[in-house]
């Protein structure tokens, strides 16, 4: 598959983002490499999925992360 990637350098994170360059855009993968190497890829696109919520004790607040001081998604 032939895809396109996207680097950004800035002041609180070097960032790649992978781009499908065949057909219909899509992101294929994001990764992060400071303060910490966080990475993420996407695939099984058009295919039904379910969504189980883990419980508080199991989730981390990835603002700081990227920056933020504050959740990404504020309420959910």
């Amino acid at each position: 598959m032939k895809a396109a990637a996207f680097k950004s350098a800035g002041v609180t994170a070097d960032t790649e983002l992978v781009i499908a360059a065949e057909g219909r855009p899509y992101l294929l993968s994001m990764s992060a490499t400071r303060p910490a190497r966080v990475e993420v890829r996407f695939g099984d696109f058009d295919r039904p999925f379910q969504v189980v919520v883990p419980p508080p004790s199991e989730v981390v607040d990835g603002g700081p992360l990227f920056g933020g001081p504050k959740p990404l998604m504020k309420g959910r």
